[in-house]
């Protein structure tokens, strides 16, 4: 039996390549959604994107080359508050997780207990 998959435009903001080519491939397996990914490799990158397409969602590390830490949302909130964000990081420090959320973020996720059902959930999530 098919199912109409729903299609979201997702904008992932990574500076590592395997790390985005590690997120891309969990979004694949995504049952109910089709994800249409572009990658920018860095905040100003990301920021370009931003202006030049629609987005109906977005993931963020806080760890890029040009940018570090929760700056790094409170740039991309100042200027694009309505698309929700999940933030992706190294950093396991709870407080910062609890920062993100309060300045907007819709999740924190930490990159080495990533999978793609729990990336997937939270995506879903943070569109509702």
């Amino acid at each position: 039996m098919m199912t109409d998959k729903s299609r979201m435009r997702l904008l992932l903001i990574e500076d590592n390549p395997g790390e985005a080519r590690l997120i891309q491939e969990m979004l694949v397996h995504a049952s109910s959604v089709i994800f249409d990914i572009v990658w920018a490799d860095s905040l100003r990158a990301g920021l370009t994107r931003l202006h030049e397409q629609e987005f109906d969602i977005m993931i963020l590390d806080l760890g890029l080359s040009d940018s570090q830490g929760l700056d790094t949302l409170k740039q991309i909130h100042a200027k694009y508050a309505e698309i929700p964000v999940v933030v992706v990081t190294m950093l396991s420090d709870e407080s910062v997780g609890v920062q993100a959320v309060q300045l907007g973020a819709q999740d924190h996720l930490l990159k080495p207990q990533l999978t793609a059902p729990l990336l997937i959930r939270s995506l879903q999530y943070a569109l509702e």
